[in-house]
């Protein structure tokens, strides 16, 4: 597994440390440990952008979609975002530059009237389905498996089986 996400206390300052960081977590992992497993990610990451060629190469891998449920994606991303209220992502909304910029200061400033009134469910399900998954669904073409998430410990054993074949048929 490639993490692409840092620690706070461990940020990179520019392009070059993230990429140097980067291929220092690619070649420490041992070969028992292919194929490498990420998230869908975008090109660019805070500040810093995937180099072309590893990018590319995330583009052209195989891919096990995992889907689940608007209803379950909601509830999920409650808990782990929401657990000790709305003042968190309120406060990210509100100072995050980059979202007026892709959203328009029009539809900020609604999300924020959603938090504000404590419709959290509204929000996160607007978010998901007009913002992340617009923005994530078309990138990979070579969809070698789809599992169901809804159930964590069935999707957990059938994302470990299909893992297994495509290691095996590496």
């Amino acid at each position: 597994h490639i993490r692409f996400e840092v620690k706070t206390d461990d940020i990179p300052q520019n392009q070059l440390q993230f990429e140097n960081r980067l291929f220092e977590q690619i070649i420490s992992v041992k070969k028992s440990a292919l194929p490498f497993i990420t998230e869908s990610e975008s090109k660019r990451i805070s500040k810093f952008n995937i180099p072309d060629r590893l990018y590319e190469r995330l583009l052209e891998s195989p891919v096990i979609e995992v889907r689940s449920d608007i209803i379950k994606r909601v509830e999920r991303i409650r808990a782990e975002y929401f657990s000790d209220g709305i003042e968190r992502a309120y406060q990210t909304v509100e100072r995050s530059e980059f979202l007026k910029k892709v959203l328009g200061h029009e539809k900020t400033a609604e999300l924020l009237s959603m938090l504000k009134a404590g419709k959290i469910d509204e929000f996160c399900e607007w978010f998901l389905k007009e913002y992340y998954d617009k923005r994530y669904a078309t990138k990979f073409n070579n969809i070698i498996a789809t599992i169901e998430h809804n159930d964590l410990i069935k999707a957990s054993d059938e994302i470990v089986k299909t893992i297994n074949d495509l290691r095996h048929s590496i």
